[in-house]
């Protein structure tokens, strides 16, 4: 891509681990993206390079959350200057897309512009539409993964969870819809509660957490590609049949997943979508244990299925029972 297709990353620091996360992503997906931390090198002049970048950039993606808005120093003086260089842009043609990270107030300044939600399900490809990209597709979501998103679902990952009172809702969530396992299967399938909040508070193990509009768990899932981490997964299982891909951490299991019975299928897929769009770009395979006897078995298939499709690259499924390990070979080694 030319300058004139340049995409200017504008962000504060404290937001700078998700800022590179969506470089990658987007640098993936074939944008020119211009990120200080990428592009400057020693002995420049930061100061005048980034002034440069705007003003060659033909988009500049102002990246908001509570630490953008509410943060004095550099930041604002990148948003003045692009502001500027708005203010000189022919009528009507877009410039400045203002891009949320998470919820959070747009500043008046930014107001005149349609915003981006990236922290919604269809986030990430209303921005490549609005950078001109054409959508590949995997990212054509599914229309249940689209109806979650148009009643205001909202995923939220999270490494850590300590408020008592959303655990105790999640617990009270997985518990309701796996209890009645341990009378299905001969093994223990059901985590106890002090095993539950242990993988909860492990920032080893990543949680989903899939929220309805009033800020109540619908859903949440919890992967890791550290299988020590998990209670009720055998590593040595894993390290013997795929010794490399275990050496290497790229196997990431799905200990659990669950939904409100209310909002099962576009919950699952909402999760399911999700998990293998970030798995895709990480791992080399993706597990899940659903037990077969279970009445969202079914639904589970599908959505994982559904989702594991959309990713790019050769698939090999393997099918073992009531498990399963998909394995996504991306044909570009991005996830080496």
């Amino acid at each position: 891509m030319s300058d004139k297709d340049l995409v200017f990353l504008c962000h504060a620091s404290d937001d700078k681990d998700v800022v590179r996360g969506l470089h990658q992503n987007l640098t993936h997906d074939g944008v020119n993206c211009w990120l200080d931390d990428v592009d400057l090198v020693g002995g420049q002049n930061w100061d005048e390079e980034i002034t440069k970048a705007i003003r060659r950039s033909r988009f500049v993606l102002v990246c908001l959350s509570k630490n953008s808005v509410s943060k004095t120093g550099y930041v604002q003086k990148e948003l003045r200057r692009a502001l500027d260089v708005a203010d000189e842009q022919p009528e009507g043609r877009a410039f400045i897309i203002p891009v949320r990270l998470k919820p959070c107030e747009i500043p008046q300044s930014l107001s005149k512009w349609h915003c981006v939600d990236l922290y919604r399900l269809n986030g990430y490809p209303k921005l490549l539409e609005s950078l001109g990209v054409e959508l590949p597709e995997e990212w054509l979501l599914s229309e249940e993964v689209l109806a979650a998103d148009a009643t205001g679902t909202v995923l939220k990952p999270m490494n850590r969870i300590n408020d008592d009172h959303l655990l105790e809702d999640l617990w009270d969530l997985y518990f309701n819809r796996t209890v009645g396992f341990n009378s299905l299967r001969i093994q223990r399938s059901l985590m106890y509660r002090s095993e539950f909040d242990e993988v909860m508070r492990d920032e080893r193990i990543e949680k989903l957490l899939c929220l309805g509009p009033d800020g109540r768990p619908l859903g949440m899932a919890a992967l890791t590609n550290d299988l020590d981490a998990m209670p009720l997964v055998s590593p040595q299982y894993f390290e013997r049949l795929w010794p490399d891909h275990y050496a290497r951490r790229q196997i990431w299991m799905i200990e659990f997943a669950v939904a409100d019975l209310d909002n099962s299928v576009a919950v699952y897929y909402a999760l399911f979508e999700q998990i293998c769009r970030s798995v895709s770009y990480r791992g080399r395979m993706i597990g899940i244990d659903v037990g077969a006897l279970d009445e969202d078995a079914r639904l589970v298939w599908r959505a994982v299925e559904s989702a594991v499709l959309r990713t790019e690259g050769n698939i090999r499924d393997h099918h073992n029972g009531q498990f399963r390990l998909f394995e996504l070979d991306r044909t570009d080694g991005a996830a080496t």
